[in-house]
């Protein structure tokens, strides 16, 4: 496990824990159920979901997903569906909302490796796209765990997600 903390100058808690989306998601924790949606924006790289075979196939059977700019919004309780299809294999972003967003993730912000927060430059504008669309938590993996949250309870559970994942 790597360093987290708040950013100075900001109320933005980041970190990289040695886990990846996909464990985080398919361990189903509690922390899970305090979101309403989920905007997919890389799955193994691709930031064009649009464009990933599999999501547009799986779209017919998922009900209440839409796309987003290049990105997939769903209901929380659907992710499992994309992890039990396998489809988050590495160099994976999610972000998660109490409510449906509506402001697309720019371009310029990823939390996709080689990126480690809290070692390496936050992305500029992540904050405010953060706070303007009220994403609560935003995941990204490739080179660890990537988190950033402005909740510390969140980032506590996150954590702990990541030391039962051992």
């Amino acid at each position: 496990m790597e360093a987290s903390g708040e950013m100075p100058n900001t109320s933005l808690i980041v970190g990289c824990l040695e886990a990846s989306v996909g464990a985080i998601v398919a361990g189903r924790g509690p922390w899970l159920s305090g979101f309403q949606s989920a905007l997919i924006t890389s799955l193994d790289s691709n930031t064009d979901l649009r464009r990933v075979r599999a999501v547009t196939q799986a779209m017919d059977k998922w009900v209440g997903c839409r796309f987003l700019g290049d990105g997939l919004v769903m209901p929380v309780d659907l992710l499992s569906n994309v992890a039990d299809l396998d489809l988050l294999t590495g160099f994976d972003e999610v972000w998660f909302f109490q409510n449906e967003p509506s402001l697309p993730k720019p371009p310029g912000v990823s939390l996709v490796g080689p990126v480690r927060l809290g070692v390496d430059q936050t992305p500029p504008l992540l904050g405010d796209w953060m706070e303007e669309s009220s994403c609560e938590l935003g995941l990204g993996d490739g080179t660890g765990l990537n988190f950033v949250t402005h909740r510390k309870d969140i980032a506590a559970a996150i954590l702990e997600a990541a030391d039962h994942r051992h």
